[in-house]
Protein backbone atom coordinates (compact mmCIF):
# COMPACT_ATOMS: atom_id res chain seq x y z
CA UNK A 1 0.00 0.00 0.00
CA UNK A 2 3.12 2.31 0.95
CA UNK A 3 4.61 1.69 -2.19
CA UNK A 4 1.58 2.22 -4.31
CA UNK A 5 1.05 5.78 -3.01
CA UNK A 6 4.99 6.74 -3.57
CA UNK A 7 4.34 5.46 -6.86
CA UNK A 8 1.34 7.83 -7.19
CA UNK A 9 2.77 10.71 -6.09
CA UNK A 10 5.82 10.41 -8.61
CA UNK A 11 3.07 9.97 -11.35
CA UNK A 12 3.32 13.13 -13.73
CA UNK A 13 1.03 16.28 -13.82
CA UNK A 14 -0.40 14.84 -17.34
CA UNK A 15 -1.29 11.43 -16.08
CA UNK A 16 -2.79 12.96 -12.60
CA UNK A 17 -4.60 15.08 -14.70
CA UNK A 18 -6.25 11.71 -16.92
CA UNK A 19 -6.89 10.22 -13.77
CA UNK A 20 -8.95 13.31 -11.96
CA UNK A 21 -11.01 13.51 -15.46
CA UNK A 22 -11.40 9.54 -15.38
CA UNK A 23 -12.45 9.71 -11.67
CA UNK A 24 -15.14 12.90 -12.54
CA UNK A 25 -16.70 10.97 -15.23
CA UNK A 26 -17.09 7.75 -12.95
CA UNK A 27 -18.73 9.79 -10.30
CA UNK A 28 -21.05 11.37 -12.84
CA UNK A 29 -21.79 7.79 -14.29
CA UNK A 30 -22.09 6.08 -11.07
CA UNK A 31 -25.36 8.02 -9.89
CA UNK A 32 -27.17 7.55 -13.58
CA UNK A 33 -26.87 4.16 -12.96
CA UNK A 34 -27.68 3.66 -9.62
CA UNK A 35 -24.49 1.57 -9.13
CA UNK A 36 -25.93 -0.79 -11.20
CA UNK A 37 -23.27 -2.66 -12.87
CA UNK A 38 -23.40 -1.86 -17.33
CA UNK A 39 -20.99 -2.11 -20.19
CA UNK A 40 -20.16 1.38 -19.53
CA UNK A 41 -18.36 0.91 -16.08
CA UNK A 42 -16.11 -2.11 -17.93
CA UNK A 43 -13.19 0.39 -18.60
CA UNK A 44 -12.93 1.37 -15.35
CA UNK A 45 -13.64 -2.57 -13.53
CA UNK A 46 -12.46 -5.04 -14.68
CA UNK A 47 -11.68 -3.89 -18.08
CA UNK A 48 -9.05 -1.84 -16.37
CA UNK A 49 -7.05 -4.17 -14.18
CA UNK A 50 -4.16 -1.64 -14.08
CA UNK A 51 -6.48 1.29 -12.23
CA UNK A 52 -9.05 -0.85 -10.35
CA UNK A 53 -9.74 -4.03 -8.87
CA UNK A 54 -13.47 -5.29 -9.95
CA UNK A 55 -15.32 -6.30 -7.02
CA UNK A 56 -18.96 -7.63 -7.53
CA UNK A 57 -21.26 -9.79 -6.59
CA UNK A 58 -24.96 -11.32 -7.77
CA UNK A 59 -27.57 -12.81 -6.09
CA UNK A 60 -25.84 -16.39 -6.83
CA UNK A 61 -22.24 -15.21 -6.12
CA UNK A 62 -21.35 -14.97 -9.75
CA UNK A 63 -19.19 -12.69 -11.26
CA UNK A 64 -19.33 -10.62 -14.87
CA UNK A 65 -18.87 -12.53 -18.04
CA UNK A 66 -15.74 -11.23 -20.35
CA UNK A 67 -18.02 -9.35 -22.21
CA UNK A 68 -18.35 -7.07 -19.11
CA UNK A 69 -22.31 -7.64 -18.68
CA UNK A 70 -23.40 -8.49 -15.46
CA UNK A 71 -25.68 -11.72 -14.29
CA UNK A 72 -28.80 -11.40 -12.95
CA UNK A 73 -29.44 -8.65 -10.15
CA UNK A 74 -25.28 -8.02 -9.61
CA UNK A 75 -23.96 -5.07 -9.13
CA UNK A 76 -20.75 -4.09 -9.09
CA UNK A 77 -18.28 -1.11 -7.42
CA UNK A 78 -14.64 -0.21 -8.50
CA UNK A 79 -12.45 -0.76 -5.72
CA UNK A 80 -9.14 1.39 -6.87
CA UNK A 81 -5.48 0.66 -6.21
CA UNK A 82 -4.19 3.76 -7.24
CA UNK A 83 -4.48 7.07 -4.68
CA UNK A 84 -5.46 9.27 -7.53
CA UNK A 85 -9.43 7.61 -7.45
CA UNK A 86 -9.45 7.13 -3.50
CA UNK A 87 -9.88 10.78 -4.25
CA UNK A 88 -13.22 10.81 -5.88
CA UNK A 89 -14.69 7.18 -4.44
CA UNK A 90 -12.22 5.73 -2.38
CA UNK A 91 -13.62 6.35 1.16
CA UNK A 92 -17.52 5.08 0.20
CA UNK A 93 -18.51 2.94 3.26
CA UNK A 94 -19.05 -0.55 2.39
CA UNK A 95 -19.74 -4.28 3.96
CA UNK A 96 -19.36 -7.83 2.82
CA UNK A 97 -22.07 -8.97 0.78
CA UNK A 98 -23.89 -12.11 2.60
CA UNK A 99 -23.39 -14.23 -0.99
CA UNK A 100 -20.23 -14.74 -0.16
CA UNK A 101 -17.16 -14.32 -3.10
CA UNK A 102 -15.83 -16.31 -5.92
CA UNK A 103 -12.37 -16.26 -7.78
CA UNK A 104 -11.47 -13.52 -5.14
CA UNK A 105 -13.57 -11.14 -6.50
CA UNK A 106 -14.51 -9.30 -3.06
CA UNK A 107 -18.32 -8.95 -2.80
CA UNK A 108 -20.18 -5.26 -1.72
CA UNK A 109 -23.14 -4.18 -0.52
CA UNK A 110 -24.40 -1.24 -2.89
CA UNK A 111 -23.80 2.12 -0.78
CA UNK A 112 -27.12 3.77 0.58
CA UNK A 113 -25.77 7.21 -0.72
CA UNK A 114 -26.09 5.82 -4.51
CA UNK A 115 -29.44 5.19 -4.71
CA UNK A 116 -30.57 8.62 -3.40
CA UNK A 117 -27.67 10.83 -5.61
CA UNK A 118 -29.32 8.66 -8.44
CA UNK A 119 -33.04 9.90 -7.94
CA UNK A 120 -31.36 13.46 -7.26
CA UNK A 121 -30.06 13.44 -10.78
CA UNK A 122 -32.87 12.49 -12.36
CA UNK A 123 -35.05 14.90 -11.01
CA UNK A 124 -32.80 17.85 -10.89
CA UNK A 125 -30.13 16.84 -13.89
CA UNK A 126 -30.09 20.15 -15.73
CA UNK A 127 -28.56 21.98 -12.59
CA UNK A 128 -27.27 18.75 -10.38
CA UNK A 129 -23.18 18.76 -11.85
CA UNK A 130 -21.87 20.98 -9.72
CA UNK A 131 -23.51 19.60 -6.90
CA UNK A 132 -22.44 15.73 -7.69
CA UNK A 133 -19.06 17.06 -8.16
CA UNK A 134 -19.13 18.53 -4.29
CA UNK A 135 -20.21 15.65 -3.23
CA UNK A 136 -17.68 13.30 -4.96
CA UNK A 137 -15.01 15.42 -3.22
CA UNK A 138 -16.82 15.16 0.47
CA UNK A 139 -16.66 11.53 -0.67
CA UNK A 140 -13.23 11.60 -0.62
CA UNK A 141 -11.99 13.63 2.39
CA UNK A 142 -13.47 10.98 4.98
CA UNK A 143 -15.54 7.73 5.14
CA UNK A 144 -19.58 8.46 5.31
CA UNK A 145 -21.76 7.42 8.04
CA UNK A 146 -25.67 7.02 8.45
CA UNK A 147 -26.48 10.81 9.32
CA UNK A 148 -24.02 11.85 6.69
CA UNK A 149 -25.39 9.38 4.21
CA UNK A 150 -29.04 11.14 4.76
CA UNK A 151 -27.96 14.42 5.24
CA UNK A 152 -26.47 14.80 1.90
CA UNK A 153 -28.99 14.28 -0.63
CA UNK A 154 -31.49 16.53 1.14
CA UNK A 155 -28.97 19.65 1.23
CA UNK A 156 -28.56 18.74 -2.22
CA UNK A 157 -31.92 18.78 -2.96
CA UNK A 158 -32.49 22.39 -1.51
CA UNK A 159 -29.50 23.51 -3.63
CA UNK A 160 -31.15 24.09 -6.78
CA UNK A 161 -34.55 25.37 -5.83
CA UNK A 162 -34.06 28.86 -7.38
CA UNK A 163 -33.00 26.97 -10.52
CA UNK A 164 -36.37 24.96 -9.85
CA UNK A 165 -38.30 27.59 -9.58
CA UNK A 166 -36.93 29.45 -13.07
CA UNK A 167 -37.04 25.87 -14.67
CA UNK A 168 -41.01 25.38 -13.60
CA UNK A 169 -42.37 28.27 -14.44
CA UNK A 170 -46.45 28.60 -14.58
CA UNK A 171 -48.26 31.03 -16.18
CA UNK A 172 -52.17 31.99 -14.89
CA UNK A 173 -55.00 31.62 -17.69
CA UNK A 174 -56.16 35.06 -19.00
CA UNK A 175 -60.07 35.91 -19.71
CA UNK A 176 -60.43 35.64 -23.64
CA UNK A 177 -62.23 38.46 -24.43
CA UNK A 178 -64.84 39.14 -27.78
CA UNK A 179 -65.19 42.15 -29.30
CA UNK A 180 -68.53 43.75 -30.13
CA UNK A 181 -69.03 46.67 -31.89
CA UNK A 182 -72.14 48.47 -31.48
CA UNK A 183 -73.54 51.42 -33.72
CA UNK A 184 -75.26 54.27 -32.77
CA UNK A 185 -76.43 57.43 -35.10
CA UNK A 186 -74.96 61.15 -34.34
CA UNK A 187 -77.56 64.30 -33.18
CA UNK A 188 -77.24 67.37 -32.08
CA UNK A 189 -76.35 68.14 -28.62
CA UNK A 190 -79.77 70.19 -27.82
CA UNK A 191 -82.51 70.55 -29.37
CA UNK A 192 -85.17 74.13 -29.02
CA UNK A 193 -88.51 74.67 -30.42
CA UNK A 194 -88.86 78.62 -30.40
CA UNK A 195 -92.55 79.90 -29.78
CA UNK A 196 -93.74 83.36 -30.50
CA UNK A 197 -95.06 84.74 -27.59
CA UNK A 198 -97.41 87.25 -29.27
CA UNK A 199 -99.84 87.51 -31.70
CA UNK A 200 -99.68 88.66 -35.11
CA UNK A 201 -99.10 88.10 -38.49
CA UNK A 202 -95.53 86.67 -40.09
CA UNK A 203 -93.88 90.04 -41.80
CA UNK A 204 -90.21 88.40 -43.11
CA UNK A 205 -88.70 85.17 -42.28
CA UNK A 206 -84.76 85.52 -42.65
CA UNK A 207 -83.87 82.26 -42.63
CA UNK A 208 -83.96 78.69 -43.95
CA UNK A 209 -83.48 75.01 -42.93
CA UNK A 210 -79.50 74.55 -42.72
CA UNK A 211 -78.96 77.82 -41.79
CA UNK A 212 -76.96 78.87 -38.77
CA UNK A 213 -78.35 81.52 -36.73
CA UNK A 214 -75.31 84.15 -36.58
CA UNK A 215 -75.66 86.49 -32.70
CA UNK A 216 -78.16 90.11 -32.90
CA UNK A 217 -80.54 88.09 -35.72
CA UNK A 218 -83.56 87.31 -35.71
CA UNK A 219 -85.40 84.22 -37.49
CA UNK A 220 -89.09 86.18 -37.85
CA UNK A 221 -90.56 88.97 -37.55
CA UNK A 222 -93.83 89.93 -36.97
CA UNK A 223 -95.91 93.11 -37.60
CA UNK A 224 -95.51 95.77 -35.32
CA UNK A 225 -97.65 98.01 -36.68
CA UNK A 226 -100.11 98.35 -33.38
CA UNK A 227 -97.50 97.87 -30.81
CA UNK A 228 -95.89 101.28 -32.58
CA UNK A 229 -99.10 103.32 -32.03
CA UNK A 230 -98.93 102.08 -28.89
CA UNK A 231 -95.80 103.38 -27.89
CA UNK A 232 -96.17 106.98 -29.43
CA UNK A 233 -99.57 107.08 -27.64
CA UNK A 234 -97.80 106.30 -24.83
CA UNK A 235 -94.80 108.79 -25.52
CA UNK A 236 -98.03 111.74 -25.50
CA UNK A 237 -99.09 110.79 -22.49
CA UNK A 238 -95.99 111.31 -20.65
CA UNK A 239 -95.47 114.68 -22.54
CA UNK A 240 -98.90 115.47 -20.80
CA UNK A 241 -98.04 114.40 -17.58
CA UNK A 242 -94.76 116.42 -17.72
CA UNK A 243 -96.81 119.63 -18.49
CA UNK A 244 -99.20 118.94 -15.38
CA UNK A 245 -95.97 118.47 -13.34
CA UNK A 246 -94.78 121.71 -14.52
CA UNK A 247 -98.49 123.91 -14.06
CA UNK A 248 -98.66 122.10 -10.28
CA UNK A 249 -95.16 122.84 -9.10
CA UNK A 250 -95.93 126.62 -9.83
CA UNK A 251 -99.10 126.22 -8.20
CA UNK A 252 -97.84 125.18 -5.18
CA UNK A 253 -95.01 127.67 -4.74
CA UNK A 254 -97.51 130.59 -5.13
CA UNK A 255 -100.04 129.30 -2.96
CA UNK A 256 -96.89 128.88 -0.61
CA UNK A 257 -96.25 132.89 -0.87
CA UNK A 258 -99.80 133.57 -0.32
CA UNK A 259 -100.32 131.76 2.61
CA UNK A 260 -97.45 133.43 4.35
CA UNK A 261 -98.91 136.43 3.34
CA UNK A 262 -102.40 135.57 4.79
CA UNK A 263 -103.77 135.96 1.16
CA UNK A 264 -104.96 132.55 0.85
CA UNK A 265 -106.04 129.33 2.66
CA UNK A 266 -103.77 126.19 3.21
CA UNK A 267 -106.47 124.18 1.82
CA UNK A 268 -105.39 125.51 -1.54
CA UNK A 269 -102.08 124.85 -1.00
CA UNK A 270 -102.40 121.18 -0.02
CA UNK A 271 -104.53 120.36 -2.78
CA UNK A 272 -102.38 121.79 -5.89
CA UNK A 273 -99.72 119.41 -3.61
CA UNK A 274 -102.19 116.60 -4.23
CA UNK A 275 -102.45 117.60 -8.10
CA UNK A 276 -98.48 117.74 -8.06
CA UNK A 277 -97.62 114.00 -6.35
CA UNK A 278 -100.30 112.14 -8.68
CA UNK A 279 -98.77 114.00 -11.88
CA UNK A 280 -95.59 112.78 -10.81
CA UNK A 281 -96.77 109.07 -10.06
CA UNK A 282 -98.78 109.12 -13.10
CA UNK A 283 -95.62 109.70 -15.52
CA UNK A 284 -93.56 107.00 -13.58
CA UNK A 285 -96.55 104.66 -14.49
CA UNK A 286 -96.38 106.17 -18.39
CA UNK A 287 -92.77 105.08 -18.37
CA UNK A 288 -93.12 101.58 -17.02
CA UNK A 289 -95.99 101.58 -19.70
CA UNK A 290 -93.71 101.95 -22.09
CA UNK A 291 -91.03 99.72 -21.31
CA UNK A 292 -93.18 97.38 -21.26
CA UNK A 293 -94.43 98.18 -24.84
CA UNK A 294 -90.61 98.60 -26.03
CA UNK A 295 -90.17 95.12 -24.55
CA UNK A 296 -93.69 93.44 -26.11
CA UNK A 297 -92.06 95.22 -30.16
CA UNK A 298 -88.90 93.61 -29.28
CA UNK A 299 -90.93 90.06 -28.72
CA UNK A 300 -92.23 90.71 -32.15
CA UNK A 301 -89.21 89.25 -33.31
CA UNK A 302 -88.72 85.41 -33.08
CA UNK A 303 -84.62 84.77 -32.11
CA UNK A 304 -82.47 81.64 -31.21
CA UNK A 305 -79.14 80.89 -29.38
CA UNK A 306 -76.17 82.26 -31.69
CA UNK A 307 -74.57 79.19 -33.89
CA UNK A 308 -77.59 77.40 -33.36
CA UNK A 309 -78.97 75.73 -36.82
CA UNK A 310 -82.34 75.43 -38.08
CA UNK A 311 -84.16 72.47 -38.65
CA UNK A 312 -87.55 72.72 -39.28
CA UNK A 313 -89.69 75.93 -40.36
CA UNK A 314 -92.48 75.92 -38.90
CA UNK A 315 -94.30 79.62 -40.53
CA UNK A 316 -94.13 81.63 -43.95
CA UNK A 317 -95.07 85.10 -44.01
CA UNK A 318 -98.07 86.21 -43.92
CA UNK A 319 -99.28 83.97 -41.80
CA UNK A 320 -101.31 85.06 -38.49
CA UNK A 321 -99.76 83.43 -35.22
CA UNK A 322 -101.00 82.95 -31.59
CA UNK A 323 -99.28 83.17 -28.40
CA UNK A 324 -97.62 79.71 -28.36
CA UNK A 325 -97.47 78.89 -32.28
CA UNK A 326 -94.09 76.91 -32.62
CA UNK A 327 -91.86 79.33 -35.20
CA UNK A 328 -88.97 77.19 -35.87
CA UNK A 329 -87.11 74.01 -34.43
CA UNK A 330 -82.96 74.61 -34.00
CA UNK A 331 -80.52 72.91 -32.93
CA UNK A 332 -77.00 72.78 -31.52
CA UNK A 333 -74.26 70.83 -33.67
CA UNK A 334 -71.45 72.94 -32.08
CA UNK A 335 -71.28 68.80 -29.92
CA UNK A 336 -72.03 65.84 -31.20
CA UNK A 337 -74.02 63.31 -28.96
CA UNK A 338 -74.20 59.24 -30.05
CA UNK A 339 -76.98 57.18 -28.06
CA UNK A 340 -76.45 53.83 -27.59
CA UNK A 341 -78.33 51.32 -25.49
CA UNK A 342 -75.82 49.30 -23.05
CA UNK A 343 -76.74 45.95 -21.19
CA UNK A 344 -75.10 46.32 -17.38
CA UNK A 345 -72.12 44.10 -18.76
CA UNK A 346 -71.53 46.43 -21.84
CA UNK A 347 -71.87 48.88 -19.26
CA UNK A 348 -69.28 48.01 -16.94
CA UNK A 349 -66.60 47.65 -19.66
CA UNK A 350 -68.25 50.99 -21.20
CA UNK A 351 -66.95 52.63 -17.24
CA UNK A 352 -63.69 50.77 -17.39
CA UNK A 353 -62.66 52.45 -20.73
CA UNK A 354 -64.13 56.31 -20.28
CA UNK A 355 -60.76 57.31 -20.06
CA UNK A 356 -59.80 56.36 -23.33
CA UNK A 357 -63.22 55.80 -25.43
CA UNK A 358 -62.79 56.15 -29.69
CA UNK A 359 -65.49 56.15 -32.08
CA UNK A 360 -64.89 54.65 -35.13
CA UNK A 361 -66.54 56.57 -38.11
CA UNK A 362 -67.09 54.49 -41.29
CA UNK A 363 -68.77 57.35 -43.71
CA UNK A 364 -65.97 59.48 -42.81
CA UNK A 365 -63.81 57.32 -42.41
CA UNK A 366 -61.60 58.03 -39.31
CA UNK A 367 -61.61 57.76 -35.48
CA UNK A 368 -62.38 60.43 -32.80
CA UNK A 369 -62.41 60.87 -28.99
CA UNK A 370 -65.40 60.59 -26.95
CA UNK A 371 -66.35 60.82 -23.21
CA UNK A 372 -69.47 59.80 -21.56
CA UNK A 373 -72.27 62.72 -21.43
CA UNK A 374 -74.92 61.38 -20.12
CA UNK A 375 -76.43 58.14 -18.15
CA UNK A 376 -79.83 57.51 -17.47
CA UNK A 377 -80.95 56.40 -14.41
CA UNK A 378 -83.78 54.65 -15.34
CA UNK A 379 -84.15 51.18 -16.59
CA UNK A 380 -86.09 49.73 -19.65
CA UNK A 381 -87.87 46.63 -18.54
CA UNK A 382 -88.57 45.92 -22.09
CA UNK A 383 -85.50 46.11 -23.41
CA UNK A 384 -83.56 45.53 -20.43
CA UNK A 385 -80.82 48.35 -21.65
CA UNK A 386 -79.01 51.48 -19.77
CA UNK A 387 -79.52 54.38 -22.09
CA UNK A 388 -76.12 56.01 -22.72
CA UNK A 389 -75.30 59.21 -24.40
CA UNK A 390 -71.10 59.85 -25.69
CA UNK A 391 -70.01 63.17 -26.56
CA UNK A 392 -67.75 63.31 -29.68
CA UNK A 393 -65.03 65.82 -28.15
CA UNK A 394 -63.01 66.97 -31.24
CA UNK A 395 -64.65 69.36 -34.02
CA UNK A 396 -65.83 67.90 -37.13
CA UNK A 397 -66.03 69.14 -40.35
CA UNK A 398 -69.69 69.51 -41.55
CA UNK A 399 -71.49 68.55 -38.62
CA UNK A 400 -75.06 66.98 -38.92
CA UNK A 401 -77.25 64.13 -37.58
CA UNK A 402 -76.81 60.63 -38.97
CA UNK A 403 -73.62 60.22 -39.11
CA UNK A 404 -72.71 56.44 -38.41
CA UNK A 405 -70.55 55.57 -35.30
CA UNK A 406 -69.31 52.30 -33.91
CA UNK A 407 -68.41 51.17 -30.79
CA UNK A 408 -66.00 48.45 -29.95
CA UNK A 409 -66.05 46.61 -26.76
CA UNK A 410 -63.81 43.78 -25.32
CA UNK A 411 -66.58 41.62 -23.51
CA UNK A 412 -66.01 38.73 -21.85
CA UNK A 413 -66.00 35.68 -23.95
CA UNK A 414 -69.26 33.89 -22.96
CA UNK A 415 -68.11 30.47 -23.82
CA UNK A 416 -65.66 29.94 -21.00
CA UNK A 417 -62.71 30.52 -23.37
CA UNK A 418 -59.25 31.49 -21.50
CA UNK A 419 -55.84 32.71 -23.45
CA UNK A 420 -52.59 31.15 -22.29
CA UNK A 421 -49.06 31.62 -24.32
CA UNK A 422 -48.65 29.26 -27.28
CA UNK A 423 -45.34 27.85 -25.22
CA UNK A 424 -48.06 26.29 -22.51
CA UNK A 425 -49.99 24.04 -25.05
CA UNK A 426 -48.77 20.63 -26.60
CA UNK A 427 -49.73 18.54 -29.05
CA UNK A 428 -50.04 14.62 -28.85
CA UNK A 429 -52.09 12.63 -31.25
CA UNK A 430 -54.27 15.85 -32.81
CA UNK A 431 -55.31 16.83 -29.62
CA UNK A 432 -54.01 19.47 -27.22
CA UNK A 433 -53.05 19.65 -23.77
CA UNK A 434 -52.42 21.85 -20.78
CA UNK A 435 -50.13 20.67 -18.02
CA UNK A 436 -51.76 22.53 -14.65
CA UNK A 437 -49.17 23.58 -11.91
CA UNK A 438 -49.53 20.16 -10.04
CA UNK A 439 -49.11 18.15 -13.05
CA UNK A 440 -52.17 17.18 -13.62
CA UNK A 441 -52.76 16.85 -17.75
CA UNK A 442 -55.62 19.13 -18.85
CA UNK A 443 -57.31 18.23 -22.81
CA UNK A 444 -58.51 21.44 -24.22
CA UNK A 445 -59.48 22.79 -27.30
CA UNK A 446 -58.04 24.73 -29.38
CA UNK A 447 -59.43 28.05 -31.07
CA UNK A 448 -57.02 29.46 -32.45
CA UNK A 449 -54.63 32.39 -32.07
CA UNK A 450 -55.48 35.30 -30.08
CA UNK A 451 -55.76 38.97 -31.86
CA UNK A 452 -55.10 41.94 -30.29
CA UNK A 453 -52.57 40.38 -27.59
CA UNK A 454 -49.07 41.24 -27.09
CA UNK A 455 -47.24 38.22 -27.50
CA UNK A 456 -47.91 34.61 -29.03
CA UNK A 457 -51.32 33.54 -26.78
CA UNK A 458 -53.89 31.20 -28.35
CA UNK A 459 -57.56 30.58 -27.12
CA UNK A 460 -58.54 27.27 -25.59
CA UNK A 461 -61.89 26.25 -23.69
CA UNK A 462 -61.88 23.24 -21.36
CA UNK A 463 -64.90 22.17 -19.04
CA UNK A 464 -63.88 23.67 -15.25
CA UNK A 465 -60.80 25.85 -17.58
CA UNK A 466 -61.45 29.29 -15.95
CA UNK A 467 -59.58 32.44 -15.80
CA UNK A 468 -56.79 32.40 -12.84
CA UNK A 469 -55.99 28.71 -13.10
CA UNK A 470 -52.33 28.15 -13.15
CA UNK A 471 -50.30 25.71 -16.14
CA UNK A 472 -46.84 24.53 -16.63
CA UNK A 473 -44.26 26.43 -18.78
CA UNK A 474 -41.54 24.76 -20.22
CA UNK A 475 -38.26 26.28 -19.49
CA UNK A 476 -36.49 28.59 -21.82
Amino acid sequence: MIGAAKQAATATREDNNEIDTIGQIFCWIAPVCGSRYTNRHAPFCHGAPQHADCIGAGGNGQLPTAEGDPPAGCYCRCRPNRPEWRRYFGGISRSPSTTGSSAGCESYSVPALLPLLTLYWMVFKPVSWPHLLMSCDLLAKKEFDVNKILTLPLLMLLLPLPALAAQLQSVAARVATQQETLTGFTREAALLVVSTEVAGRVERVTADVGDRLEKGTSFACLDTTFIDLEIRANQAEQQRLQVDITHYSKQVKRFSRLLQQKSSSQSQLDESERALQSSRAQLVASQVQAQILRERRQRHCVAGPAGWRVIERHVEPGQWLNIGTPVVTLGDYSRLIVPFALNNAEFTVLERQAGDLKLRLPDRGGEVTAQIEHVSPAFDPVSRKIQVELAIEQPMQQPRGGIRAELRLELPASSGTVLLPRAALSERYEQHWLTRADGEQLKVVYLGVASGVEGEWVRVAAPGLKAGDRFQLPAE
